[in-house]
C-alpha cells in the first residue's frame, strides 16, 4: 500500500519536474489565499465562535439603563430591584468599572487596572478560583476590603506564591497613609473580567459610593445569569417590562429610563463583529481569485500536454483515469501550498494579535489552533480540486483524438481553449474590482473621519494619567496637580499644560455623568434632559487643548472655592437646555448631589462640542468644572509643545516623580493618537482591504500575463505572416494590448454588478461615503486598466519581436 502511495504520488509530481517554475507559481499562489484565510478564520473563530470561558456562557446577560437610545449602567438600587425578580435569575452580581489601584511594597510602584465588585461575580461567571476563595458577603457593604488578584499580576509581583492568599498588600498609599487590603484569593490564567483586570475589590455599597440611595447615581454595571427555563426572548420581554414599572413607580428618576437585556458575549463583540466578517469576506475573495489563477495555470499547463495525454488514451488509457491523474497532480500541489499557507498565517496572525492585542479581552485568543489548522488543509484541499476541475473536465475523447491529429503544431487547443482562459481571467478582474472597490470605500470612511472636526486641536499635545490615591488629603491633591502643571510649564517646548479629570477619547467606560436641572424647569422636563459628561478642569485647559470658547469666558482666578459656583457647558447642551437663548448667566444644579452639594452654578461660558468617543461618534453633552471648586484626585494632563510631543514621555514622569515618587504615568500617549486609536477598526480593516487588494491586483496581473502570453504563442505564425505582409510592429502591439484591455472591461463591467451588490453590506460600517461611490469604482477601474496593460505588455513586447523570415521559413 505505501509502495503503491509513493508511486502514486511520483506520477503526480512527474509532470512539474519540466514546468517548475509552473509548479513553484501554483504553490506560492495557493499559500496566499489559504494563508489568509487561515489567519483570518483563527481570528473568527477566537473572537466570534469560540465559547467564553465562563460555565454556560449563552445564559450570562448585561442589563442596562437606556435613556434617550444610548445605553448606560445601573444604580445599585436597579440592581437589588433585578434581584427581586422571582425566577428570572438564578444570580445577579454587579461591578464598578475602570478604577485603578498603585501597588507598592512589590518592587517598583505601578499603577494596575481595577473593578470593584460584589462577592459573588466571580461565582456567577462560573470561575473556580486558583488559590483561595472570595470575601464574605458582608464586605459588599462594609468598610472592610478584600482582593483577589488576576493571575498575570500574581505571577509578575508575587512570584506566583500561592502563600500570598491571607496576607495583606499596600494599595493606594500616600506620603502620610498606606492602608492595606487582604488578599482573599488569585485567579485562574487566562480569566480577566471585563478586561485587562489586574485587582479585584470588594465594592463597599454605602450611601455615596456608589450612592446606593439614589437612583439617579447609574455607575455600575449589572452582570446576571439566566435561571433555568427562562429564555432569552421572555427575559428580555420581562426587563423591557420592569423599566416601564419603574417608570411608572419612580418618574422622578426612571420616566425616560428603560431597561434592556444584551447577552454577555454582544456586549464585547457587537460592536467588531461587522469589521470581522468583512474581512473574511475579503479573505474569501482572495482565496477565489487564487483558485481562478491556479485553475488559469493549470489549464496552460494542460494544453501543454495535450500531446501526452492524446498519446496516452490511445494506448489504453480511460478518461476518467486520466480525469483523476488531473484531479491527484492538483491535489498535491494543493497540499504543498496549504501548508506553506499555514506557515505564512502565523506571522500574519502574529500580526494580526498585536494589532487587537489592548482592544478585545483576553480570553479572545488568536491562536491556530487544531480547528484552525484543520480548516486550512481542507480549504487547501477544496482549492486544489476545484482549480483542477477546469483542466480535467476538458479531457474527452473529441479533444484527445483532435490533440493526436494536430500533433506538434500546437493548434489542439483551439479557440475553446483560449475562450476559457479569458473567461477565467475576466472572472479573476471582477472579483479583484470587487475587493479594489471595498478596500476604496473603507479608505475613503476612515479618510472621512479623519476629516472630521473632533472639536480640540490635536496637534502638539502630549496626555498622560495620573489617579491619586483616595488617601491623598484634599490639600495634598491641590498641592500635587499644582506642582505638577507647573513642572509640564517648564519643560522646554512647552508653552502650557492643564488638567481634565474625565477628557475625551480615553476609552475609559466608567465615565463621570450627571442629570441636571435647569432652573424653572419641572420634573418632567428634567426626565427629558440628556446626562451630560462632568469635567473637572484646571484653568488653561480649553486653549491647551484646542477647545473653543463660542460665549462667556473661560475659568479663571475669580472662580476659587469660596467664589460662587460656576460652570461652562458645551455648545450642543447650551441648545438643548436653554434653546433659542443664550446660556451664559443661567443657572442650573445637578440632581444626584447631596443637599448640601446642590446649589445653583452659573453658567459664565459655551465652548464647541468635542466628539468624546472619536470622529464617528456624535459630540457629547459636556459640562465644565472649574479645578477649584470641585476636587478631581484622578485625570488626565494635557501639555501642549512646541517639540515632538511623543518626547515628553519620559521628561513628564520626571515631572511627577519629583512631586511624589510613587505615583506613576499612564496611558501616555498624543492628542493626535487618541484621535488615530478611536476609529483603529476602521484603520485596521482599510490596511487589511489594502494588503489584500495588492494580492488580488498581483495574481489578476498574472492571470492576464499568462493569458495574452498563451495567446501570443499560438499566433506566432498570424503574427509572423502579417509582418512579412507589412503589419507595423506598433499596430501590432496596440493588438495586444488591446486585447487585454477588453478583457479587463468585461472584467470590471461584470465586477462592477457585484461590487455595488457586495458594497451595500458596507453600509454599517461606511461615513461619509454611499456604497455607490463613483469614486471608489473609478479608481478601483482605473488601477486594474493600468495593472492590466502593464500585464500585457510583456507579451506584447515579445509579439512585435516575432522575425517574419523565421516563421515563414518554418511554413
Amino acid at each position: 500500500m505505501i509502495t503503491r502511495g509513493f508511486s502514486w504520488l511520483g506520477r503526480c509530481i512527474r509532470p512539474y519536474r519540466r514546468r517548475p517554475a509552473a509548479a513553484v507559481l501554483i504553490v506560492l499562489t495557493l499559500a496566499l489565499g489559504v494563508g489568509a484565510n487561515a489567519a483570518v478564520f483563527s481570528a473568527i473563530d477566537g473572537i466570534l465562535l469560540r465559547p467564553l470561558p465562563f460555565a454556560d456562557p449563552d445564559r450570562l446577560m448585561v442589563v442596562e439603563a437606556v435613556r434617550g437610545d444610548e445605553p448606560g449602567p445601573l444604580s445599585m438600587r436597579e440592581v437589588a430591584d433585578l434581584e427581586e425578580q422571582p425566577g428570572l435569575f438564578s444570580e445577579v452580581a454587579a461591578f464598578l468599572p475602570d478604577s485603578a489601584y498603585t501597588l507598592s511594597g512589590q518592587g517598583e510602584a505601578e499603577k494596575l487596572p481595577a473593578i470593584l465588585v460584589t462577592h459573588d461575580l466571580v461565582s456567577l461567571l462560573g470561575v473556580d478560583l486558583l488559590h483561595g476563595g472570595a470575601w464574605p458577603e458582608s464586605f459588599d457593604r462594609e468598610r472592610n476590603f478584600g482582593i483577589l488578584l488576576g493571575h498575570r499580576v500574581w505571577q509578575r509581583k508575587f512570584g506566583s506564591r500561592p502563600d500570598v492568599v491571607g496576607t495583606t498588600v499596600a494599595l493606594d498609599a500616600s506620603p502620610t497613609h498606606s492602608p492595606s487590603y487582604t488578599i482573599y484569593g488569585v485567579l485562574p490564567e487566562g480569566f480577566e473580567f471585563p478586561d485587562d483586570t489586574a485587582i479585584y475589590r470588594s465594592i463597599y455599597i454605602s450611601r455615596y459610593f456608589p450612592n446606593i440611595e439614589d437612583r439617579n447615581a447609574r455607575q455600575v454595571v449589572a452582570v446576571a445569569r439566566l435561571a433555568p427555563g427562562v429564555r432569552t426572548e421572555e427575559a428580555g420581554q420581562r426587563i423591557a417590562a420592569l423599566g416601564r414599572r419603574l417608570a411608572e413607580q419612580y418618574p422622578e428618576t426612571n420616566r425616560e429610563v428603560g431597561l434592556r437585556l444584551n447577552p454577555l458575549r454582544e456586549r464585547y463583540l457587537g460592536p467588531v463583529r461587522p469589521y470581522v466578517l468583512l474581512l473574511f469576506g475579503a479573505t474569501v475573495a482572495v482565496l477565489l481569485i487564487a483558485c481562478v489563477n491556479v485553475a488559469n495555470l493549470l489549464l496552460g499547463v494542460a494544453l501543454a500536454r495535450d500531446r501526452e495525454m492524446a498519446v496516452r488514451a490511445a494506448l489504453g488509457a480511460g478518461r476518467l483515469r486520466l480525469a483523476a491523474q488531473v484531479l491527484g497532480e492538483g491535489l498535491v500541489l494543493a497540499a504543498v501550498g496549504g501548508l506553506l499557507g499555514i506557515a505564512a498565517a502565523v506571522p500574519a496572525l502574529h500580526l494580526l494579535r498585536l494589532a487587537l492585542a489592548e482592544r478585545l479581552p483576553l480570553w479572545m485568543d488568536l491562536s491556530l489552533d487544531g480547528r484552525a489548522l484543520t480548516a486550512a488543509l481542507v480549504l487547501s484541499l477544496i482549492a486544489g480540486v476545484g482549480a483542477s476541475l477546469v483542466p480535467a473536465l476538458r479531457i474527452s475523447a473529441a479533444r484527445l483524438h483532435q490533440a493526436l491529429k494536430e500533433g506538434g503544431r500546437g493548434g489542439g487547443a483551439g479557440r475553446r481553449q483560449a475562450l476559457a482562459r479569458r473567461g477565467l481571467v475576466v472572472s479573476e478582474v471582477a472579483l479583484c474590482l470587487v475587493l479594489l472597490v471595498a478596500a476604496g470605500l473603507v479608505v475613503r470612511t476612515f479618510r472621512a473621519l479623519m476629516a472630521v472636526d473632533p472639536g480640540v486641536r490635536a496637534e502638539g499635545v502630549a496626555t498622560f494619567q495620573v489617579a491619586l490615591p483616595w488617601t491623598y488629603a484634599q490639600e495634598d491633591v491641590e498641592r500635587f496637580q499644582r506642582e505638577v502643571l507647573a513642572g509640564l510649564v517648564n519643560l522646554p517646548g512647552v508653552s502650557g499644560s492643564a488638567f481634565n479629570s474625565n477628557p475625551p477619547l480615553t476609552g475609559i467606560e466608567r465615565v463621570d455623568r450627571s442629570l441636571v436641572r435647569a432652573e424653572g424647569q419641572d420634573d418632567v422636563e428634567v426626565q427629558n434632559n440628556p446626562y451630560a459628561f462632568n469635567q473637572v478642569i484646571s484653568d488653561d485647559y480649553f486653549e491647551v487643548a484646542g477647545v473653543p470658547l463660542l460665549a462667556g469666558r473661560a475659568f479663571d482666578r475669580r472662580d476659587h472655592a469660596d467664589a460662587p459656583a460656576v460652570a461652562i457647558v458645551s455648545q450642543r447642551f447650551a441648545e438643548r437646555l436653554w434653546p433659542g437663548e443664550s446660556a451664559v448667566g443661567k443657572r442650573f444644579r445637578v440632581t444626584e448631589d447631596t443637599p448640601q452639594e446642590a446649589s445653583w452654578r452659573e453658567v459664565v461660558g459655551v465652548v464647541g462640542d468635542v466628539r468624546r468617543e472619536g470622529p464617528g461618534a456624535a459630540p457629547g453633552f459636556d459640562l465644565y468644572w472649574p479645578l477649584q471648586q470641585r476636587r478631581a484626585a484622578w485625570g488626565h494632563y494635557f501639555a501642549r509643545t512646541t517639540t515632538p510631543p511623543a518626547a515628553l514621555r519620559e521628561p513628564a514622569r520626571r515631572v511627577v516623580a519629583a512631586v511624589d515618587s510613587g505615583q506613576p504615568v499612564v496611558d501616555f500617549r498624543t492628542l493626535e493618537q487618541r484621535i488615530l486609536d478611536s476609529v483603529w477598526r476602521e484603520r485596521l480593516t482599510g490596511t487589511v482591504f489594502g494588503i489584500f487588494s495588492v494580492l488580488a491586483l498581483v495574481l489578476a496581473a498574472t492571470g492576464v500575463y499568462g493569458v495574452m502570453s498563451y495567446l501570443v504563442r499560438q499566433r506566432r505564425r498570424e503574427t509572423g505572416v502579417r509582418m512579412a505582409l507589412g503589419a507595423r510592429r506598433r499596430d501590432v502591439l496596440a493588438g495586444v494590448l488591446r486585447e487585454a484591455l477588453v478583457l479587463v472591461a468585461i472584467g470590471v463591467a461584470s465586477g462592477a454588478v457585484v461590487a455595488l451588490i457586495a458594497a451595500q453590506g458596507l453600509r454599517g460600517v461606511l461615513f461619509g461615503v454611499a456604497p455607490w461611490d463613483p469614486g471608489a469604482f473609478a479608481v478601483g477601474a482605473g488601477t486594474l486598466a493600468v495593472v492590466g496593460l502593464l500585464a500585457a505588455l510583456g507579451p506584447a513586447l515579445r509579439a512585435i519581436g516575432t522575425d517574419p523570415a523565421e516563421v515563414l521559413q518554418a511554413e
